[in-house]
């Protein structure tokens, strides 16, 4: 009796350790970058932004393609998701960075067709809700910000359609409308880092306008300095 009781402490100290172990490890797991104040600055890709007021942010693993996912804390809900908030689209941004030889614009219009198919397609596409399933024809058009990077950005809309129902209702109301958003196709190097925003089409505008604001601060190679609260 006593052997057993010994063997299962010990066993318990074996598992706690291993725990520890690997809530350290966790804690020690290299993130795609930093956050000082809303600038984000990545480790890995050398490139900083600052991100809208009010909207926090997931860093990722350094060796992931998606950077970071940023919500906006406090958004507006569509009147026909009131009873059931959760439904709503939050306003997003994701910045995602890829390998491609291609120059923009024809990685772009591989991404927007139809037809052609890749392993790094699914992936860029499982990540950019907009693109995966029935979206509008997207516009695609030459970008240049006033901090001088040039690249492409495809716009687009996503139909749904959705049950929604009121806590404690027997019936559900079918509600169809659209999400809106755009993606910004950047290239530095063989690097191709593309910026992504998507809400309620309701609220696309003044979403956009913040993202406008966001992308003037994209700079490479160097941090910007850091806004006054």
């Amino acid at each position: 009796m006593k052997h057993s009781m010994l063997s299962a402490a010990v066993m318990s100290v074996l598992i706690m350790s291993l725990f520890s172990m690997g809530a350290v490890w966790a804690k020690k797991k290299p993130k795609s970058g930093e956050v000082d104040g809303r600038v984000f600055s990545d480790s890995k890709f050398d490139f900083s932004i600052t991100l809208p007021e009010g909207w926090k942010i997931s860093l990722k693993p350094k060796k992931s393609s998606l950077r970071f996912v940023s919500l906006k804390k406090d958004y507006a809900i569509p009147m026909h998701f009131r009873v059931a908030p959760n439904h709503t689209e939050i306003p997003k941004i994701k910045i995602y960075v890829d390998t491609t030889s291609l120059d923009v614009r024809d990685f772009v219009d591989s991404l927007a067709s139809k037809t052609f198919d890749s392993r790094q397609k699914r992936d860029i596409v499982s990540e950019f809700e907009l693109l995966d399933g029935q979206y509008k024809r997207p516009r695609i058009r030459r970008l240049r910000l006033e901090n001088g990077l040039k690249g492409r950005r495809l716009s687009t809309k996503l139909k749904y359609t959705i049950n929604v129902q009121a806590p404690g209702e027997l019936t559900s109301t079918v509600v169809t409308d659209f999400l809106s958003g755009q993606i910004v196709f950047l290239k530095k190097d063989d690097h191709l880092v593309m910026i992504y925003l998507v809400c309620e089409s309701l609220f696309y505008k003044t979403n956009a306008e913040l993202f406008e604001k966001a992308l003037e601060t994209l700079s490479f190679g160097e941090k910007p300095e850091k806004e006054e609260s």
